[in-house]
């Protein structure tokens, strides 16, 4: 497969589909835990892996991640708060930044834990669904997702409620694909 086919494959199959999904299962589990900022986790939702975009030919590619590629790919919440600044709330940045820090001292791109529930949210919805859905790099990951995320989290409740969840699909008012397909034109000049 050509990398611009590679590409394509990626956006329509991990990128779009896993970020439709962060916002289903957050906005769920918001409605769950009555979050009032709601729009604020919206927005991380939507946007928490944008700046992956601009290392998409490096996650398109089959096979396991190279230790470049999984040290260039941790600066992704770096990168999507540079490219969405002027479309989000300073409060939907920090969760933003903080997705991928965990209660339990690892994460990146700052090594802290967050308590606050909207980011433990956010952190275990991302991780849900990274867990249990395969992506062109790996395979589905795991048994034992429950695990990961309380150890990584550490919020009983949010573990409880994803194992129960049905999840509504949720009418998306913003055009994932469109938006995707308009940054990577940017970046790659093609779509």
């Amino acid at each position: 497969m050509r990398i611009k086919e590679e590409i394509i494959f990626f956006i329509e199959n991990d990128f779009i589909k896993h970020t439709e999904n962060v916002v289903d299962i957050s906005m769920n589990l918001a409605d769950t835990f009555h979050i009032q900022n709601k729009k604020a986790l919206m927005e991380a939702a939507v946007f928490h892996d944008f700046g992956k975009i601009i290392m998409i030919d490096r996650l398109a590619k089959r096979g396991p991640l190279s230790k470049t590629d999984r040290k260039i790919t941790s600066l992704h919440p770096n990168f999507s708060i540079s490219m969405t600044g002027d479309y989000i709330s300073s409060d939907a940045a920090i969760l933003i930044l903080l997705h991928h820090t965990y209660i339990d001292g690892t994460g990146y791109p700052k090594v802290i834990s967050g308590k606050e529930l909207p980011l433990q949210i956010l952190q275990a919805s991302d991780l849900y669904d990274a867990l249990n859905s395969p992506r062109v790099y790996r395979k589905r990951s795991v048994d034992g997702w429950q695990e990961i995320i309380l150890k990584k989290v550490g919020n009983k409740d949010i573990l409880e409620s994803l194992s129960g969840l049905n999840f509504k699909k949720l009418p998306h008012f913003y055009t994932m694909s469109q938006i995707v397909k308009d940054k990577v034109e940017h970046y790659f000049g093609f779509v």
